[in-house]
C-alpha cells in the first residue's frame, strides 16, 4: 500500500508541476502570439496531470503486451534488486502528515462552500417570466444552443453577477438596476463560462488543492486557471463584436466592478464577470485586440500542445518508474519479483542463458534448496556488497512458483 501511494503521488506531483512550469516558459517565449484559449488549455492539462495517474494506462498496456511475449519455461518472474529504498516508518509518517492536511483542507473547503451557498440561497429572489433578464437569457440560450435548465435569479446581497451550480446551473444577478445592453453582455459572459465547462474545472481544481495541499505550485495553478479562464471567456464573447461593442463590453466589466462588493472567495466557488481584477489591464487590452488566429499559428499551437501533453505523460510514467521503494527490512535492499514478459527480448535471452535452472535436462520438480539460492540473493548495504543468503520464506515462494509451472 505504501509503495502504491508513494508512487502515485510522486508521479502526479512531478508531472503536474513540470507541465505547469513548462507552460510558464512557453507563455514567456510566445510573447502573446498564442490565444488565451490555448494558454487556458495548457493550465487545464497541468490540472489533469495533477489528478489523473496516466501511467496506469501504460501499465495496462504492458500487461496486455506481456501476454504476447515468450515467457521462460522455468518461471514468469525475474528478480529486481531495487537501487533505492526508504524506511517504512518514514513513509508512514509522511503519509500521516499528508492525510491530516488533506482532511483539514477538505473540512475548510466544505465549510466555506456551505456557508457561502447557504447565505446566497437565503437571499434568492426569483425573476418573473416577463422580466427582461429572463427574456435575454432565453434568447442567448437559443442562440448558443445550450440546455434550457439554466436558471436566472436576483440576489439581495450586492455581489458581482455569478454563475453557480453544476447540477442546477444558476446565474445570480444583484438587485441594482443594470442597463439592458450591459445585462445582455453579462448573461452572454456567464453562459460562455457554462458552455466551456468552467464550473467543472473549478471543482476539479478544488479537489487538486485538497490532495496536493503541500505543493505551493497548486495555489499558483489556481490563480492561473482563474486568470486564463476569464481571458479565454472574453475572447469567445467578443471575437465577432465590432470595435465599439468591444469597448462597451470593457465598460460593462468596469461598471460591474464599481457597483458590486467584491468577495475574494467568489472566484473559487463560481465564475464571475469581475474575477481576476489583478489582470484587469490585460483583460481590457485583450478584449480590444483579440482576433482569430491564422492557419499557421493554429497548426503550430496544436502541434505544440500535443507535444506538451506527450511530455507530461512520459514524465508521469518515468516518475512512477523511478519512485523509491518502501523498505520493510533493516539495512537491506528489497527484492522484487517482476514479470519476465515486461523485460526486453535481449534481457529475457540473457536470463535464460545465465540461469542454470533453465536447462532442459534439469527436472523442475528436483530443484533443491541450494539451487534456488543460486538465483535468489540480494546485497546488504551494511556488509559492503557481499552476497547474502535469501531467507527461507523467499526461497519457498520461488519453489512454489517452480512447482506450479
Amino acid at each position: 500500500m505504501m509503495n502504491a501511494w508513494l508512487g502515485i503521488f510522486i508521479a502526479l506531483t512531478f508531472s503536474g508541476s513540470g507541465i505547469l512550469l513548462f507552460s510558464f516558459l512557453i507563455t514567456y517565449l510566445s510573447k502573446g502570439n498564442f490565444s488565451a484559449k490555448w494558454q487556458y488549455w495548457n493550465r487545464k492539462l497541468s490540472l489533469f496531470l495533477f489528478l489523473v495517474p496516466i501511467f496506469l494506462v501504460f501499465d495496462l498496456f504492458s500487461l496486455f503486451k506481456q501476454e504476447k511475449l515468450p515467457v521462460s519455461s522455468l518461471s514468469p518472474y525475474s528478480i529486481n534488486n531495487s537501487g533505492l529504498s526508504l524506511p517504512l516508518f518514514l513513509i508512514q509518517l509522511i503519509f500521516a502528515i499528508w492525510l491530516l492536511g488533506a482532511i483539514i483542507a477538505s473540512i475548510r473547503f466544505f465549510y466555506i462552500h456551505q456557508k457561502f451557498f447557504k447565505k446566497l440561497k437565503a437571499n434568492y429572489l426569483h425573476i418573473a417570466s416577463e422580466n427582461i433578464a429572463k427574456s435575454l437569457l432565453n434568447d442567448n440560450i437559443k442562440d448558443m444552443k445550450l440546455p434550457t435548465n439554466i436558471r436566472i435569479v436576483f440576489c439581495q446581497v450586492n455581489i458581482s453577477p455569478i454563475l453557480v451550480g453544476i447540477v442546477k446551473p444558476t446565474i445570480v444577478l444583484p438587485m441594482y438596476k443594470i442597463p439592458t445592453d450591459e445585462l445582455e453582455m453579462i448573461i452572454k459572459h456567464e453562459l460562455t463560462h457554462y458552455k466551456k465547462k468552467d464550473l467543472w474545472v473549478k471543482q476539479a481544481m478544488s479537489l487538486a488543492m485538497i490532495l496536493h495541499w503541500y505543493n505551493p505550485l497548486i495555489y499558483v495553478l489556481q490563480k492561473e486557471l482563474i486568470k486564463w479562464s476569464e481571458l479565454s471567456c472574453d475572447e469567445d464573447v467578443v471575437i465577432r463584436m465590432s470595435h465599439a461593442e468591444r469597448k462597451k463590453y470593457g465598460e460593462t466589466i468596469l461598471n460591474t466592478m464599481h457597483r458590486a462588493n467584491q468577495d475574494s472567495k467568489l472566484s473559487s466557488l463560481g465564475v464571475t464577470l469581475t474575477a481576476g481584477q489583478s489582470i484587469l489591464k490585460n483583460r481590457l487590452i485583450n478584449i480590444l485586440n483579440v482576433k482569430e488566429g491564422s492557419k499557421p499559428i493554429t497548426v503550430l499551437s496544436t502541434a505544440l500542445f500535443i507535444s506538451i501533453a506527450f511530455i507530461g505523460m512520459v514524465s508521469s510514467v518515468m516518475a512512477h518508474e523511478y519512485t523509491p521503494r518502501v523498505s520493510e527490512t533493516n539495512g537491506q535492499q528489497d527484492v522484487q519479483l517482476i514479470p519476465v514478459g515486461n523485460l526486453d527480448r535481449e534481457t529475457q535471452e540473457h536470463i535464460e542463458q545465465d540461469v542454470p535452472l533453465h536447462s532442459e535436462d534439469m527436472s523442475i520438480q528436483t530443484h533443491s534448496f541450494n539451487e534456488v539460492q543460486e538465483i535468489l540473493f540480494y546485497q546488504s548495504e551494511e556488509n559492503g556488497g557481499t552476497e547474502v543468503e535469501a531467507n527461507a520464506e523467499q526461497i519457498e515462494e520461488i519453489e512454489v512458483i517452480l512447482l506450479e509451472d
